[in-house]
């Protein structure tokens, strides 16, 4: 065979999707666009079997830390992979763990920007649970992610956003909180994506909220830290992957990152079962994904 015709045959098969695809070598996006990747099954360092560092996939990028012992989440498993839990367990500060990193998501929605995590809920949320916080710092403008409480009694929970505007007076508005997304038990690939003056929310792939950003810039430069801060209670549950970057978020990147997240973490499923391959989480994707039959290699 002519050595034209392989070139031919070779860019036909990666024009079909068959290329293997990792974090490294996204369409569109290169890692080192990222603010941080982290993922559960990588780069985390344990004392005494609780987190100590959990590293930055992101070349350069800063890695979260704990350095109060009785602050560090536990380790479990999910889908058969490590997964790290904010349990509050009995003698490590009860439902305070949390991780932190000073300098990340500084400005981030001064623009788009985009913030995943794969989560699993321990139990229905009483009150409301912080998954992220950013604090005002020198900027003015501090914010949360949130994971709604169970109001309804219904077993289903949502998520919300916060903004806290400090200066010149406190104010406190909630730009969205959408309803029944987060299931008890169920793996979820939460993603909020901000494009112009419109968020978005999708839960494992379908969107399912569509916000006014308006003119609430989210400047905060202060900390920024995973499960614990302000009034709301931390994070009770299981994290498994937590990606954010600024800038835009291209729609093929978000699902084949969606499809990624299905295939590793088998969304949707009780964190206990473990499943692999095709049969992985990729019924929770939506039709619309365009990778959902065609999964990447992570």
């Amino acid at each position: 065979m002519k050595s034209s015709s392989i070139k031919k045959i070779v860019r036909q098969a990666l024009t079909l999707g068959s290329r293997k695809i990792s974090i490294r070598n996204l369409p569109k996006l290169r890692l080192r666009d990222f603010d941080g990747w982290f993922t559960a099954t990588r780069g985390v360092s344990t004392v005494s079997d609780v987190v100590s560092e959990w590293d930055n996939l992101v070349p350069g990028g800063a890695s979260l830390t704990q350095s109060t012992a009785n602050a560090r989440p536990a380790l479990t498993t999910v889908n058969g992979k490590t997964a790290i839990d904010f349990d509050g367990a009995s003698g490590r500060a009860a439902a305070s763990d949390f991780v932190t990193e000073g300098a990340m998501l500084d400005d981030i929605g001064t623009g788009d920007f985009y913030v995943g995590m794969v989560i699993n809920c321990d139990a229905m949320p009483i009150t409301t649970q912080t998954l992220i916080t950013k604090a005002n710092g020198t900027g003015n403008s501090q914010w949360t992610f949130m994971i709604q409480s169970d109001t309804a009694g219904d077993d289903e929970v949502g998520v919300q956003l916060q903004h806290v505007q400090t200066s010149p007076t406190i104010t406190a508005t909630t730009l969205f909180t959408t309803s029944e997304i987060l299931f008890v038990d169920k793996t979820t690939f939460v993603e909020l994506v901000k494009t112009g003056d419109t968020l978005k929310v999708f839960s494992n792939g379908t969107l399912v909220e569509t916000a006014s950003a308006q003119s609430k810039d989210f400047d905060a430069d202060g900390d920024m830290k995973i499960s614990q801060g302000g009034g709301s209670s931390p994070f009770n549950g299981v994290l498994c992957e937590f990606i954010c970057k600024k800038g835009a978020m291209p729609d093929k990147t978000r699902q084949i990152i969606e499809s990624l997240m299905a295939e590793k973490w088998n969304l949707n499923s009780a964190r206990a079962t473990s499943k692999r391959g095709r049969a992985s989480g990729f019924n929770s994707l939506p039709a619309s994904n365009r990778f959902r039959n065609k999964p990447p290699r992570f």
